[in-house]
């Protein structure tokens, strides 16, 4: 078992694992329904990366954007904690 973070107290890798993320998700209004990523932030692909899925397919700006090699699991949570707001405005300005 990984130990607390000093700063939330909560459990994470002692050192960064494969293919991790982190994703906000706009939920679904009914339980049939699937939930709605928005943006997820993950180590797949060998590479930290940000996959703005908010952007529709015909969209000029690249959906997957990569990040700095230092994106660890809680600097990855952190940006999606302080940036959320952006992605889901974003996300209604694309979508709604």
């Amino acid at each position: 078992m990984s130990n607390p973070n000093p700063r939330t107290g909560r459990n994470g890798p002692e050192v960064d694992a494969d293919n991790y993320g982190w994703s906000l998700v706009q939920k679904a209004e009914s339980p049939l329904d699937e939930s709605t990523e928005i943006v997820r932030l993950d180590n797949c692909h060998d590479h930290p990366h940000m996959d703005k899925e908010y952007l529709p397919p015909d969209a000029d700006e690249d959906k997957k954007e990569w990040l700095e090699d230092d994106y660890g699991f809680y600097r990855m949570r952190d940006y999606l904690l302080e940036n959320w707001k952006t992605s889901a405005d974003l996300h209604i300005y694309y979508n709604e």
